[in-house]
């Protein structure tokens, strides 16, 4: 590993990414709350419990990849390391290859750089 050029982090990992990444919500209960209260869906807030809208926010964690992800991760990882570099914070991607059989040998999140895509920091990563 000495020949890897990687931030080694001396702070607690940051709950969520920045507010400033588009990408990435940093605050989806919140978010579902704003939505609910617009006058397109303020009709069913009311029916949608604390507990459902986390639920919901969840909804993330448990998406199914593509019919052949997983076979072909599976196949690729006989003769690879196979690790995504990713956005998403690194308990969902850890969550989606527990709940989609998504075989990876190592995780590369934004939150762990503390930079995201299309940052040209997080290509480095990447090339690295």
């Amino acid at each position: 590993m000495d020949d890897m050029n990687l931030k080694v982090r001396s702070r607690p990992f940051p709950p969520h990414p920045p507010a400033h990444h588009p990408s990435l919500l940093p605050n989806q209960l919140q978010i579902i709350s704003k939505i609910l209260s617009s006058p397109e869906f303020s009709h069913i807030a009311p029916y949608w419990s604390d507990s459902e809208r986390k639920q919901i926010t969840l909804t993330w964690h448990r998406l199914l990849g593509w019919p052949d992800s997983s076979q072909g991760l599976h196949l690729l990882k006989k003769d690879y390391i196979i690790a995504p570099l990713s956005n998403g914070n690194f308990r969902l991607l850890v969550d989606l290859a527990k709940y989609t059989d998504l075989p990876w040998d190592a995780i590369f999140s934004g939150d762990l750089f503390e930079t995201y895509k299309p940052s040209a920091a997080i290509r480095h990563v990447y090339r690295q």
